[in-house]
């Protein structure tokens, strides 16, 4: 059992080593030797964990937003969702390198081989999975209850709040003063919670 723990924990120091070097070089000009330069290992015990360097800039990509334990909980439907908006937009925020990872991710998603292109497609799709299934458990839950209208999609309103939040998050990166973060996080829920209710 140690062995397992050590192994993941390694591979979890190649993943916070591989961020930092996709962030600062960029995936094109990456290469595994600088990743295994990073982590002062060889480039050999780096092929044992990632068999290529797109293999480990998916992972990077999947694992750059915290969304584990990312349900807000509650009693109060409203309460809840503009908890959830709130903590999504926290986990964003606790990934410095999102938007620079962002941006090389859909250059690589956009060229390349069809083969490439469709495993990096299907990777950011997987990316989504657990912020889209938190909000849609939150809006399924409040249509329950009552409080938010049943005739709602909980899909679509959980695509709209994620390309808001990211779309408010990109702007405050290129001009933090016109975009007021707070402010406008503070009418996304608004603007969900009017549809919902």
């Amino acid at each position: 059992m140690p062995k397992i723990v050590h192994r993941e924990a390694r591979r979890s120091e190649i993943v916070d080593a591989a961020t930092r070097v996709f962030a600062a070089r960029g995936y094109h000009l990456t290469r595994m030797e600088d990743v295994s330069a990073a982590l002062g290992i060889s480039k050999g015990l780096l092929y044992q964990y990632f068999e290529t360097k797109e293999d480990l800039f998916m992972q990077v990509c999947l694992t750059l937003v915290p969304w584990k334990d990312l349900d807000a909980g509650g009693a109060d439907p409203v309460r809840r969702l503009r908890k959830l908006v709130a903590a999504i937009v926290d986990r964003y925020d606790a990934s410095h390198n999102f938007f620079l990872i962002l941006s090389d991710f859909w250059t690589a998603a956009m060229r390349g081989s069809s083969a490439k292109r469709a495993a990096l497609l299907a990777t950011g799709a997987r990316f989504y999975v657990p912020v889209r299934a938190a909000l849609g458990a939150a809006i399924r839950d409040g249509q329950r209850a009552g409080t938010f209208a049943r005739d709602a999609d909980p899909a679509t309103l959980a695509n709209l709040a994620i390309a808001a939040i990211e779309g408010v998050r990109l702007q405050h990166q290129l001009d933090p003063r016109a975009a007021r973060k707070k402010r406008v996080v503070a009418a996304v829920s608004d603007l969900l919670l009017r549809r919902l209710t």
